[in-house]
């Protein structure tokens, strides 16, 4: 049981109270003049974890944890960087100054209590790029941390390195560990099969912080990578406390297949003792997994959720288009996932100070446009592709293509594609899709395969309309796919609990059935 001691509630010990969030800060107060930035850099929005850090501006950390707070958040999810602490530790020390990046971690942390929040440090981090020759300058695209090549105890323990990752390990545990908001270490964002890595820093992190109150966990050690690869190591070890696992997928039947597999391998023989799972990421309603349908789900079979994401980030942040609940002005994008945070911690038993009243502003000029042009989520998906409503959707023609065309429709196509396909080859729900079922939707991405265009960006989307294209005939193909995608998710209830409404004959409302 986490400890207490202030204005913060008791977390129970299977973890199934969080209610979380992945926080990644925007910084609206330093948007047009960001400090200390070279010319040759350009500050565009929170696109990384060494922009979180570089441009740490407390002021609106306190306002958003505020906001989420008023929400009925108790915890959070928050990256660390180490190329941040190795410059901050060469050039502030050097000056004969303390860490900035420590400082403004402490100091994340001291508002996480201000504000009666828990908070979940994540140490290393395996998505996206490379970083490159000059890692505090990766400001505009998510990063790897560290790179690839340094996933290695020789690096880790390098004593020739005085920036080695157990340094930076040690530094942030110092740190940390002296916080009453501190709840959980995330030794590593999304992991590949690390097993030697993971199993050093998981025992690292409990060495030099023993309170048990801390909890240690992997940021998605039930199954890694996403196709199911069981990290034997990661699981069975006894410093590791909770199994963490992402169970994204429009579909519910995608997260009650991650949701019974991080059951399963939460129990002895996979793990040295039973321990708790807890969904810290999840959520993705511009690819059609609702939050507030993720959060119902996650209450329901008591596990704790942390939704990816509570902020949404201004413009090029890679998470920022499809995923995000709060604007920067503190504003909802959708009043339901407001509803939905605060009644969860009204069933839990806390009540929360509304600080505002919500509302609901959706998508702004200013930001990037979610993936779904004409509505978010699985509503909007499914009306896109029940059958009484494909046929007046936007056609396929040089003249739309830019806004909701063809890239639209393949978006909403290939994420239904992907999800069925998941749920298909899933052991835990194989035998879901009837054998003519799969044997359609294998004949229909083999045609899409063939009818696409050439693989990378798609030429209109940078201004330049493809030339030769028949879209009458890929207009005619994507109809045909979309009806038979909607046969089977109509045939095997994947719908979720939100089933879209059309207009019948009369002009009366009914639903899609």
């Amino acid at each position: 049981m986490l400890r207490r001691g202030f204005d913060r509630e008791i977390i129970l010990p299977d973890f199934s109270n969080v209610r979380g969030v992945n926080y990644i800060p925007t910084y609206p107060s330093v948007w047009a003049d960001p400090p200390e930035l070279p010319g040759n850099l350009e500050f565009v929005g929170i696109a990384s974890s060494v922009a979180i850090w570089r441009f740490y501006t407390s002021g609106d950390v306190d306002q958003q944890l505020g906001w989420l707070r008023g929400l009925g958040v108790n915890t959070l999810r928050v990256w660390l960087n180490h190329a941040v602490w190795e410059h901050d530790e060469r050039e502030c020390r050097a000056r004969g100054g303390s860490n900035a990046f420590l400082d403004h971690f402490a100091e994340l942390l001291a508002l996480a209590s201000k504000h009666a929040l828990y908070v979940m440090p994540i140490l290393w981090d395996e998505l996206f790029v490379e970083p490159s020759n000059t890692p505090f300058d990766d400001i505009t695209v998510w990063v790897r941390n560290p790179a690839s090549a340094k996933v290695n105890l020789a690096w880790a323990s390098d004593p020739s390195d005085p920036y080695n990752g157990d340094e930076y390990v040690k530094a942030v545990v110092r740190i940390g560990r002296q916080s009453e908001a501190l709840a959980m270490w995330d030794i590593m964002n999304e992991p590949g099969q690390h097993d030697a890595w993971l199993r050093h820093y998981c025992d690292l992190v409990r060495q030099h912080d023993p309170n048990p109150a801390h909890k240690i966990t992997i940021g998605n050690a039930a199954l890694t990578p996403f196709g199911g690869a069981l990290t034997a190591a990661a699981l069975d070890q006894p410093t590791l406390d909770v199994l963490s696992y992402h169970p994204y997928g429009m579909f519910r039947q995608n997260v009650q297949a991650w949701t019974g597999l991080a059951r399963k391998v939460s129990q002895p023989p996979f793990t040295d003792r039973p321990k708790p799972i807890l969904a810290t990421e999840g959520g993705n309603p511009g690819e059609a997994q609702r939050y507030d349908d993720f959060l119902a789900y996650c209450s329901e079979v008591r596990v704790g959720s942390m939704p990816f994401q509570a902020m949404i980030g201004r413009g090029k942040f890679i998470f920022g288009d499809g995923q995000g609940m709060l604007y920067d002005d503190g504003e909802m994008r959708f009043e339901q996932d407001a509803v939905a945070l605060r009644g969860l911690g009204r069933h839990q038993g806390r009540l929360y100070l509304e600080l505002r009243d919500t509302l609901q502003k959706g998508d702004l000029a200013g930001f990037l446009a979610p993936f779904l042009p004409n509505g978010f989520g699985v509503d909007a998906l499914l009306r896109q592709l029940h059958p009484l409503a494909w046929p007046g959707r936007a056609k396929l023609t040089d003249a739309n293509i830019s806004s909701d065309g063809y890239f639209y429709q393949e978006r909403i196509l290939t994420s239904v594609d992907k999800d069925l396909g998941f749920l298909r080859d899933f052991t835990v729900v194989r035998g879901i899709l009837s054998a003519e079922q799969q044997a359609t939707l294998l004949e229909f991405r083999r045609e899409f395969a063939l009818r696409r265009l050439p693989s990378g960006p798609q030429p209109w989307l940078i201004g330049s309309p493809p030339v030769a294209i028949d879209w009458a005939k890929y207009d005619a193909f994507f109809t045909a796919w979309g009806l038979v995608l909607w046969k089977v998710v109509n045939a095997n209830g994947l719908g979720g609990q939100h089933s879209p409404r059309v207009l019948d004959a009369s002009g009366a409302t009914a639903a899609m059935v």
